[in-house]
């Protein structure tokens, strides 16, 4: 036999003294200690003590040479995957993270699982948004994209900020959160300043969605819009004339038919002497009517008249009030009244029966 690796034949003999008994060949596989057959960078007495084989460069087959896991990364030679995280030693080698952990940047992910989601292996924040890879995918957001709504916040900042991340204009108001923030507004608010017009529509109009009245005069810009008055000018335009028009008509009929006195009520709110508020005017089928104009309805309904106590009754009014405004409409000649027996009757003025004489009544 010869001092070097490789297969060689060796002999067997059996001696008696000097006598041969038996002799037979076979062959060996003859290895050096400090050799090293299979040109892996690993010496035979190393591989062995190992495990791996010292015929083959790459005993795992995982694309890493035997040497080069021993002696660079750290990794089993024996074991295509030495961590276990489902990746191949010089699959991970190549993509940054580490054979020896399952995961590589400690971020609740595995590294096969962030290869598989194309976040980065050795980053736990991958988009650097604020929030961790996993908090991500747990979540609702994207772990590669820093703003996932594209609305111009980053993920971190509209979950701190209570606004969706997966949703450009949480509000719904025709802004972007983006925008809303830059502006100052609300962004989980439709209408930040409370005025009846959308944030968004606020922009378009170009008044300014943290002034319920942009141009003080003192009409919210919601109302100005609706009305078709300009809410960035003081002065009255459009629908709104119409309006005070209509209203100015309705009271000159209504001082027309029954005086001034109403008036301080409808503008400021006065009271008679005894403390009860003057008559208001009334809304009924869309034409405003008094006090006054609800009695002579209640005789007309009635056949012309009514005692006095179911006046009372029916509107709900006191005493006091029903035979004082009974004895102003006396005087403009709208009702009259008389008694019989202890009833005083109201009747409309003009259906007096033909020999009674109308009579003022004595507050009961």
């Amino acid at each position: 036999m010869t001092n070097a690796s490789g297969r060689q034949n060796a002999v067997a003999t059996v001696k008696d003294g000097e006598k041969v008994i038996a002799q037979q060949t076979v062959s060996v596989y003859l290895m050096v200690k400090t050799g090293d057959d299979d040109g892996d960078d690993l010496t035979n007495e190393k591989e062995i003590k190992l495990g791996t084989n010292v015929t083959s460069k790459d005993t795992d087959k995982d694309g890493l040479e035997d040497g080069e896991e021993v002696n660079n990364y750290g990794t089993n030679a024996t074991k295509a995957d030495t961590d276990g995280d489902g990746l191949r030693d010089r699959q991970e080698i190549s993509i940054g993270s580490n054979p020896t952990q399952e995961d590589t940047d400690a971020d609740g992910l595995s590294d096969k699982r962030e290869y598989e989601l194309g976040t980065n292996v050795s980053n736990a924040d991958t988009d650097g948004d604020g929030l961790t890879d996993v908090s991500e995918v747990n979540g609702t957001t994207k772990p590669t994209m820093a703003d996932s709504d594209k609305d111009g916040l980053n993920d971190s900042v509209e979950v701190a900020g209570a606004t969706d991340p997966m949703k450009p204009d949480t509000d719904g108001d025709g802004l972007e959160d983006g925008k809303e923030r830059k502006l100052g507004t609300d962004p989980t608010k439709v209408d930040t300043d409370g005025d009846g017009l959308a944030d968004g529509k606020e922009k378009e109009l170009g008044t300014d969605p943290l002034k319920r009245d942009t141009d003080g005069d003192g009409l919210s810009d919601g109302f100005e819009h609706s009305f078709g008055t300009n809410p960035n000018s003081r002065v009255l335009t459009g629908g709104l004339y119409l309006v005070f028009l209509s209203l100015l008509v309705g009271m000159a009929l209504l001082v027309q038919r029954n005086g001034t006195e109403w008036l301080p009520t409808l503008f400021g709110g006065e009271s008679n002497r005894d403390g009860e508020p003057k008559p208001e005017p009334h809304l009924q089928d869309g034409k405003v009517t008094t006090d006054a104009d609800r009695v002579l309805k209640l005789l007309r309904e009635n056949g012309g008249r009514l005692p006095q106590g179911e006046i009372i009754e029916r509107t709900g009014w006191s005493k006091s009030k029903v035979s004082r405004l009974l004895s102003k409409m006396e005087d403009r000649k709208q009702v009259s009244k008389i008694n019989i027996g202890r009833k005083n009757i109201v009747i409309l003025y003009g259906q007096e029966p033909g020999k009674t004489n109308s009579t003022s009544e004595k507050p009961q």
